[in-house]
């Protein structure tokens, strides 16, 4: 998003409380990165020092700031405890904002899911300026409250987003939970899939089989993300014990790992399955892509959250911009895609996989076109970001009001 607005003629602050591994800003003048990688809130209350910038570029007045997720709520039984750790955290990273960027001005502030939300909505508060709410999932369904503290961080999600000057979220079924739910005008929200920028990445490699010493021969069923239970990958392993010894499954890491469950899986894995943990910059991610053949984006039914995973899987979005085809989810969000597209199969189970895998194979060049094409037209974030990009414009200009 961030190079999207700097090309439309603004300029980016990004503040979190955690890194993006591999991206500091970059080489993108217009964009700067205020980082407080391990403070915690208490410590910087009490002063220690410790904060850390990463990505500055150079000191000038900016425009815009990205308040990225990361304030986190931590369960209790009782709701005051919970709404005043939750103020309490976010008035700690006000304050902290304030200092760092104590010398610039901005005209709009853009909170990433409902932490940063609060912490976008008091930002903008003391510069007497709007706020815009980035909802990147619905973590709030109701099926998937099960604590305490998420619901009160629902409550307070609701109240901030029906001040917000509108809300960008993924796709039309979300939008209408979100209206429903938080009583926003269905004329404030935006809708942007989940997706990856540039054009299509065409050319192949060998990253894969280099790193891993697979094969030239082997095909390469590739499943890139969150090493985790909601990602099947326990099921996706045994699935793959049983496949020809010419395929070989790499599981790769993005950094997401729980230990527990890895020392897990790893029971499971046999002579043509390779797990690498080592996360890649994000400028190298399309090489890594592009050196394997299929693409796997399987989600377990958890809650509507994951059902409605058709425009919210950033790894299938990055999948087809790399031309491989994809196994999926049997869900109806996704199924219409795919079989539009005709890009992948989508399965009910992992043990479905190795069907999917050889009807893919039998068609491949034409499946991989089609995974381009399925690329160009749903998943590519300048055409979506338009809009939005217009939506700030009139912003900027003091439209007071929905952006029609």
């Amino acid at each position: 998003m961030g190079g999207e607005l700097v090309r439309a003629g603004y300029l980016v602050d990004y503040f979190t409380y955690k890194s993006v591994p591999g991206y500091d800003g970059g080489e993108n003048e217009g964009i700067r990165v205020y980082c407080l990688d391990g403070v915690k809130p208490a410590e910087i209350a009490g002063g220690s020092g410790g904060v850390s910038l990463t990505g500055l570029i150079r000191r000038r007045a900016v425009t815009f700031i990205l308040a990225y997720k990361g304030l986190r709520v931590i369960s209790k039984i009782f709701e005051y405890v919970v709404r005043k750790i939750l103020l309490a955290d976010v008035a700690v990273a006000v304050d902290v904002a304030q200092k760092i960027l104590e010398n610039n001005t901005y005209f709009c502030f853009i909170g990433i899911e409902p932490a940063g939300l609060a912490m976008a909505s008091a930002l903008a508060d003391t510069q007497g300026v709007p706020y815009v709410y980035y909802n990147m999932e619905l973590g709030m369904l109701d099926d998937d409250r099960k604590t305490v503290d998420l619901k009160i961080l629902e409550d307070i999600e609701k109240k901030l987003n029906r001040g917000a000057a509108f809300t960008i979220i993924q796709d039309m079924d979300r939008a209408r939970i979100l209206y429903e739910r938080s009583g926003i005008a269905k004329e404030s929200i935006y809708i942007v899939p989940v997706s990856a920028i540039g054009a299509p990445h065409v050319e192949r490699s060998d990253w894969l089989r280099v790193k891993l010493n697979i094969p030239q021969g082997n095909k390469i069923i590739l499943y890139a993300g969150y090493i985790a239970d909601w990602a099947l990958c326990e099921e996706i392993i045994r699935a793959a014990r049983q496949w020809p010894s010419d395929w070989t499954l790499v599981l790769h890491s993005n950094g997401g790992i729980d230990k527990e469950y890895m020392a897990k899986i790893e029971k499971n894995i046999g002579e043509n399955i390779k797990i690498s943990q080592t996360p890649v910059q994000y400028k190298d991610l399309a090489a890594l892509l592009s050196s394997a053949d299929i693409g796997i984006a399987l989600y377990r039914n958890l809650s509507s959250n994951f059902m409605l995973i058709g425009s919210a899987s950033g790894k299938l979005a990055h999948y087809l911009k790399s031309g491989l085809p994809v196994i999926t989810n049997n869900y109806p969000s996704i199924r219409t895609v795919i079989e539009k597209y005709g890009c992948g199969e989508c399965i009910e189970s992992p043990e479905q996989m190795k069907e999917a895998i050889e009807k893919i194979l039998a068609e491949y060049d034409s499946r991989r076109e089609r995974a381009f094409s399925c690329y160009e037209a749903r998943y590519e974030f300048s055409a979506h970001f338009e809009k939005v990009v217009a939506g700030f414009g009139r912003l900027e200009k003091g439209y007071d009001g929905f952006v029609k």
